[in-house]
């Protein structure tokens, strides 16, 4: 058993838009907000393991 493909599916990498400070700075909070869409990914991950790691299967 797989588990839900939405968990395995890539975040796209933000790029780098502008020369600016202020281009910069969006760009770190667009970094920020991939890599804690990635860690909940994670996270659900792991709860999706431990719930069916306790099911028995033909139950």
């Amino acid at each position: 058993m797989l588990p839900p493909v939405v968990y395995l599916q890539d975040i796209d990498e933000p790029k780098l838009a502008g020369r600016t400070n202020g281009d910069l700075a969006e760009w770190a909070v667009e970094l920020r907000a991939a890599l804690r869409q990635a860690n909940a990914d994670k996270k659900a991950l792991r709860e999706w393991g431990t719930t069916n790691s306790k099911r028995v299967p033909g139950n």
